[in-house]
């Protein structure tokens, strides 16, 4: 699961499902980017647990990316 943060306040969330390495987020709360500003944005994410007979795989990238011309509306 990885999760959208505007600070203490919680703006997105998307659960990846079965073993797909993607997933897409649809933002669920509102923020405000300064006018010629810009958005600091935390993503925090929950990873299988790493170890001897664990599933997670230590060193895998976690990665998000923003389309180019995305924006909301």
């Amino acid at each position: 699961k990885v999760t959208l943060w505007d600070g203490a306040t919680k703006v997105g969330e998307s659960v990846f499902v079965g073993a797909s390495y993607y997933a897409s987020t649809t933002l669920s709360g509102d923020f405000t980017v300064p006018k010629d500003g810009s958005k600091l944005l935390t993503a925090k994410v929950d990873v299988a647990a790493q170890g001897t007979s664990q599933a997670g795989v230590p060193g895998s990238l976690v990665q998000v990316d923003i389309p180019a011309g995305t924006q909301g509306g």
